[in-house]
C-alpha cells in the first residue's frame, strides 16, 4: 500500500500517546465503547481505524493527526489550509459531536421504549391471570 509508512506512523503515535497519558488498551477501549480486542489490534496493525474511531482516538489521547502523518518540512509544504478551511472543519467536527450525543439520546429513548412494553407485557399477563382466577371461582 501507499500508505505504509503513515498508519505505522500513526499506530506508533497511538501507543506513545496512550502510554504518555497512562492508559491502558482496556481504558481506551472503554472511552471509544470498543473491544479491548479491536485497539490492541489498531496498535499491532491487524486493522485501521475507522474516521469515527480515530478522531475519538485523537481526542481522547490530544494527538494531532497532521503532527504524526506528514514530518514538519512536508506539513508546511502540503498543508495550505485557509481559514474557512479551518472553520470548515470545526464546523464538521461540531456535526460529529453533536450525532455521538444523538446517538446515546436514541440509545436511552430505546432503552426505555423497550423498558415499557416489558412493563405493559407483564401488566397484561397479570391481567390476563387475574381474569382466569376470577372466571374459575364464579
Amino acid at each position: 500500500m501507499k500508505c505504509e509508512k503513515e498508519l505505522a506512523l500513526l499506530r506508533e503515535a497511538i501507543r506513545k500517546g496512550r502510554k504518555n497519558k497512562k492508559i491502558t488498551q482496556e481504558e481506551l477501549a472503554e472511552k471509544l465503547e470498543v473491544s479491548p480486542t479491536h485497539v490492541k489490534h489498531i496498535e499491532s496493525g491487524h486493522r485501521k481505524p475507522s474516521i469515527e474511531i480515530l478522531f475519538e482516538i485523537t481526542k481522547i489521547l490530544n494527538i494531532s493527526l497532521d503532527g504524526v502523518v506528514f514530518s514538519k518540512n512536508e506539513s508546511a509544504r502540503k498543508t495550505n489550509y485557509s481559514p474557512s478551511d479551518t472553520a470548515k472543519t470545526n464546523r464538521n467536527n461540531t456535526k460529529y459531536q453533536n450525532r455521538n450525543s444523538n446517538t446515546i439520546f436514541i440509545r436511552i429513548l430505546h432503552w426505555i421504549r423497550l423498558t415499557l412494553v416489558a412493563i405493559i407485557i407483564h401488566l397484561f399477563i397479570h391481567f390476563f391471570l387475574l381474569l382466569i382466577v376470577y372466571l374459575f371461582q364464579v
